[in-house]
């Protein structure tokens, strides 16, 4: 079961933070609130690589930590494009300098950037073409034996090889459902089409609604009951 929250403070030197779970009753003190907040780990994040800032509001599971206290994991940024919610970060192409910006660099820069010249193809002299005619002929009657050979070692299976369990297991194989592993807005069982559908959307994304025992296994009636 996923949470929501916000960052409560971040150390960007040591690699972690708090984040305030939102149902923190308000009449909490300043230190209740401390105590009451979550330790996450850089490694817990999944992000672009930069930094969270202090009231940026994440998503994450509840674990614990080596000391036996609670801690998130699993931690998204919903407010973040897909991309960088996802940990995926784009690389961006660096364009090659231009005529004018080239000009403007010292010497060893510019001649970094430059494009080297290409290299000229060589040429070897023919040597004896009876020195190589004999190697090919020598090959060439090693390949014919090889072929024949293979052609008569080789035949095609029977096609009662296959049983009958081979054959359903690739049908059912070829049947499962894909789904596209993408957050969309579906919540509910009704929304899915297999446990490994509904099982994905539980564990990446907010706000689900399939895991009323809170078990970690959704839609039990449904799909994930077998």
């Amino acid at each position: 079961m996923r949470y929501q929250g916000n960052i409560a403070s971040w150390n960007r030197e040591r690699g972690f933070g708090f984040i305030r779970p939102q149902s923190q009753p308000q009449s909490y003190s300043q230190q209740e609130q401390r105590d009451a907040d979550l330790f996450v780990h850089v490694s817990s994040l999944t992000f672009d690589g930069t930094p969270p800032e202090a009231g940026e509001r994440v998503s994450y599971q509840l674990g614990t930590g080596k000391d036996g206290k609670p801690c998130a994991l699993q931690v998204f940024f919903p407010d973040r494009p897909l991309s960088l919610a996802d940990g995926f970060s784009p690389a961006l192409e660096r364009p090659s300098p231009t005529r004018n910006e080239s000009s403007r660099l010292p010497p060893s820069a510019a001649q970094s950037a430059a494009p080297r010249p290409r290299r000229q193809p060589t040429y070897r002299r023919k040597g004896n073409w009876r020195g190589k005619l004999i190697p090919l002929l020598v090959l060439a009657g090693l390949f014919s034996i090889y072929s024949r050979f293979s052609a008569e070692s080789v035949s095609p299976p029977p096609a009662s090889s296959f049983s009958q369990g081979e054959s359903s297991a690739s049908y059912s194989t070829s049947q499962a459902p894909v789904f596209a592993r993408q957050c969309d807005g579906r919540q509910h069982c009704s929304q899915m089409t297999s446990c490994e559908e509904a099982t994905w959307f539980l564990q990446n994304c907010p706000n689900m609604k399939m895991d009323g025992e809170g078990d970690g296994i959704p839609c039990e009636d449904q799909w994930c009951g077998h």
